[in-house]
């Protein structure tokens, strides 16, 4: 007689993956995510698969504990759906890193490096409510360490440098903490649902804010070029998962999201005006006064 396996439901799937935050079972977990997954990428919603099977390369590749029970299969799978992803023009962070790209060849390395830093100013006021969290109270720093990044590009700084390189030792080993998979560590949003820390970890934005201290670093050192400056960063800030994970419509129709996109075309044409020290340092300080995620 054939065996027939029940499909589970997204509401069942939901309501085991709760559970299992719940419990810190991190393989299960994994193992949720991407069934998640999979029931998008059978029901061809391209954002939520984009979520999940990110949310479960992430998760089984961070720890041997997890990664050892997971099946080559579901890698396999999961790699295959990450290519696919990354082929599709319409989906709306991959348009807008390649825009990105193209606008940055026309930039010299400071260009580049104010138009990361615009967006990494936008993060201050997430990362202090984040920081009121256990395992997050040394991003309250954050804000002080955008400023000395900012000091680095335009003169050498002893105190600035210590104080950027003592921040980025504290942060490299936190980017692929469990405290940042752990669902429990959210914080509440005004009018929106709870943002989770493990929200932050789709795109490599956190890697790619390291990625950007240690340029800085090693500018400031060497004041030598910096070669070739990641435009990743600059996307980072839409802030998608997030919005992918807490709402049903298409991200290019959430209105916060257009705000952002269209806040990431401004920051490139002011620093295309090549402005100066002061000026940079205003807008800088608008950003840094600016909440994400906005609902």
């Amino acid at each position: 007689m054939a065996l027939f396996h029940k499909t589970e439901s997204l509401e069942e799937l939901m309501e085991k993956l709760k559970k299992a935050q719940a419990g810190k079972n991190y393989v299960k977990i994994a193992k949720l995510y991407y069934k998640l997954a999979q029931y998008y990428h059978q029901e061809g919603n391209i954002e939520k698969l984009w979520l999940y099977v990110h949310r479960f390369d992430n998760l089984y590749s961070s720890k041997d504990e997890i990664y050892n029970k997971i099946s080559d299969k579901m890698m396999d799978s999961g790699s295959c759906w990450i290519e696919e992803i990354e082929d599709m023009e319409e989906f709306l962070p991959n348009e807008l890193i390649h825009w990105a790209e193209k606008e940055a060849e026309d930039l010299d390395m400071i260009q580049k490096v104010k138009w990361n830093l615009l967006t990494v100013a936008r993060f201050e006021k997430l990362f202090v409510e984040l920081s009121r969290l256990k395992d997050f109270t040394f991003l309250s720093r954050f804000g002080t360490v955008v400023d000395c990044m900012v000091q680095l590009i335009y003169s050498p700084d002893e105190e600035a440098y210590r104080q950027l390189l003592d921040f980025a030792k504290e942060f490299y080993p936190f980017i692929d903490s469990m405290a940042l998979a752990d669902a429990s560590n959210c914080i509440s949003v005004e009018h929106g649902a709870d943002f989770e820390a493990y929200d932050l970890q789709n795109e490599d934005t956190l890697l790619n804010m390291y990625i950007l201290m240690d340029d800085i670093l090693q500018y400031a050192e060497h004041r030598r070029d910096m070669g070739d400056i990641s435009m990743n960063l600059v996307t980072n800030v839409l802030q998608a998962d997030y919005y992918v994970r807490t709402h049903d419509e298409p991200l290019r129709e959430i209105p916060a999201v257009q705000e952002e996109v269209e806040r990431i075309h401004e920051d490139l044409e002011f620093v295309k005006g090549y402005p100066d020290k002061e000026e940079f340092m205003e807008r800088v300080k608008q950003h840094k006064e600016m909440m994400i995620p906005v609902c």
